[in-house]
């Protein structure tokens, strides 16, 4: 590993729920009342990056493995992308948040609260389990 990977690995993750962003302030405050509000720990998400290898042939992608916390739910996610850009590292993964993390009851929430906009013209309304979860990160060398 170089300087980077080395400094990431074991690097602890927490966000509090209230900085959700998706762009539309509406959509942000239904899913942290609805979704999040229906969940055991109702205020932020944690993760540990571990076990970070460099990608063959770069010197800017990793992978690594990530342990999330989220509901109360822990769960280990393998081969994790982790790019860095400078000084800012972003790291995406999909996530399941009724298999992985038990959320069934905070999806169904969202879900009738957000019915309406989720019906297709057959008539029937879904909400996917997935989300695509992104991190993006600014680095800054403490000397």
């Amino acid at each position: 590993l170089d300087e980077w990977g080395t400094l990431f690995d074991g690097i602890e993750i927490s966000t509090k729920v209230l900085s959700l962003e998706t762009g539309d302030k509406s959509r942000d405050l239904k899913i942290i009342n609805a979704f999040f509000g229906n969940m055991s720990d109702q205020r932020k998400i944690e993760g540990v990056l571990s076990e970070l290898k460099m990608k063959k042939d770069s010197n800017s992608e990793y992978s690594a493995k990530l342990t999330m916390k989220m509901n109360g739910v822990s769960r280990v996610y393998e081969n994790v992308a982790l790019k860095r850009e400078k000084d800012k590292v972003k790291l995406h993964q999909e996530i399941d948040v009724v298999e992985h993390f038990k959320a069934g009851k905070a999806l169904k929430a969202l879900h009738n609260l957000c019915k309406s906009l989720h019906t297709g013209k057959d008539g029937v309304a879904k909400t996917w389990p997935t989300v695509l979860l992104r991190l993006s990160a600014n680095l800054k060398c403490a000397q």
